[in-house]
């Protein structure tokens, strides 16, 4: 599974350099089930972005807002996703979601996602993201008042995050919570390999994501 994360991540890097080059993308065809049991392509990644997996969230985010991967473009959950990513603080998500706003010419919320993008971005992100940030104001000719108006929808945005992770991990402690109680009512493999039902074989993904262009 991390070696999916790892090719998709690659990837969009690369279509993020086509992009910019000015190469035109189209969508990709949604993708139709055959048969009842064949699975949909990207069940997986769905289902580590449900669990919480930033990077899988970002991807899916991706995915949805281009069209591709056989997910219909739909830009309601590919903002979803990438404020689900934009949770855990993934710089790159506030970054695409900033560009969202601005072509959707929403500056007072670009203003906000840029602002928030710099408070657990790097030193190269964070410079980027103020130099986006100026450049939108000049732009868009936001006035004191645009720019107030931003910085209060930022603060109650990091109000609601908290509370939001507050929440997260209440879920996640009742699923091992949970997860502890069947592990004691599944009788144990004969032989003694200590192996565990599938559903607990998952493996953790490192979240040591090599820095990528910025693609909006």
């Amino acid at each position: 599974m991390i070696r999916l994360l790892t090719c998709i991540l690659m990837v969009i890097f690369f279509a993020g350099n086509a992009q910019a080059a000015g190469v035109r993308y189209y969508e990709d065809p949604v993708y139709k089930q055959l048969a009842p049991e064949d699975p949909h392509p990207m069940e997986d990644l769905v289902n580590l972005a449900d669990q919480g997996d930033t990077r899988a969230q970002f991807i899916i985010a991706d995915l949805y807002g281009k069209g591709k991967g056989g997910l219909a473009k739909n830009q309601v959950k590919s903002r979803y996703w990438f404020e689900m990513a934009a949770r855990k603080g993934y710089t790159m998500a506030f970054i695409r979601l900033a560009a969202m706003a601005k072509r959707n010419k929403d500056y007072v919320a670009a203003y906000k996602w840029y602002s928030l993008s710099m408070d657990d971005g790097t030193s190269r992100e964070r410079k980027w993201s103020d130099r986006s940030r100026e450049r939108l104001v000049k732009e868009a000719k936001m006035s004191k008042d645009d720019i107030r108006a931003a910085r209060e929808d930022m603060n109650t945005w990091k109000s609601t995050r908290q509370d939001a992770l507050a929440d997260e991990r209440d879920h996640a402690q009742a699923a091992r919570e949970a997860a502890k109680l069947n592990d004691a009512d599944t009788p144990k493999v004969l032989g003694g390999t200590g192996q565990k039902p599938r559903q607990q074989q998952q493996q953790k993904i490192t979240r040591q994501t090599k820095e990528h262009s910025f693609n909006e």
